[in-house]
């Protein structure tokens, strides 16, 4: 299905919630191998990808899915310092970067109506060669609609090992459609209030409400 030469297979990163798994589901099958994936920062100078989306966004998505799991006002906790752990990991990586060290930078927006061109901001900045048909395959595979299938009906505490995908992974409202958590969360505007989200915005380049 593919050739490519890359001596180092990359490794996976990102923000939660800001489509990491999609990602990563997508680099394995075009290395054709299972790569490594964490929300953590990974030093050296191998090469990476790294998924960030608007952290209101990841934030909210994140506490609406662990309320699956933990009372509210522990999900809120674990939620805000699990995205804000993200400005350092983030920071980190654009020196790297800046460095020499090839890392690929996603920004959830930018792809979400259109998979395909996620797809090929991977395989092109990893110099894989995939036929079109190679291609057709991974999109299929990794559609949101398959994913939906997978991982509905489950809690989020349980994650499916082959896709890496949490129970009830893909909220069945939002779909993961940017925007939507601004526009129905009622705590929004205390959200937006909070230093921390302040500073996350910033660093990430995304405007408050």
């Amino acid at each position: 299905m593919h050739d490519n030469n890359i001596k180092k297979i990359p490794d996976c990163m990102g923000m939660e919630r800001s489509g990491s798994t999609l990602a990563w589901q997508m680099a394995s099958r075009a290395f054709d191998k299972r790569l490594n994936k964490t929300h953590e920062y990974i030093p050296g100078d191998s090469p990476g990808l790294y998924t960030y989306r608007n952290p209101i966004e990841s934030f909210v998505s994140l506490l609406v899915r662990l309320d699956d799991v933990y009372p509210r006002s522990i999900a809120k906790s674990h939620a805000i310092k699990s995205i804000y752990l993200q400005t350092s990991i983030y920071t980190r990586l654009l020196e790297d970067y800046r460095n020499g060290r090839n890392i690929i930078f996603l920004k959830y927006e930018d792809s979400y109506e259109n998979p395909q061109s996620l797809l090929l901001q991977i395989i092109e900045g990893f110099n894989i060669s995939i036929s079109q048909e190679g291609i057709d395959s991974i999109l299929f595979e990794t559609s949101i609609e398959k994913n939906k299938k997978i991982s509905e009906g489950k809690n989020f505490g349980e994650v499916d090992d082959a896709t890496q995908l949490h129970g009830n992974h893909i909220n069945p409202k939002s779909k993961g459609r940017p925007g939507f958590f601004i526009d129905n969360y009622s705590g929004i505007n205390d959200l937006i209030k909070d230093e921390r989200i302040i500073e996350l915005c910033d660093v990430f380049g995304y405007n408050l409400k």
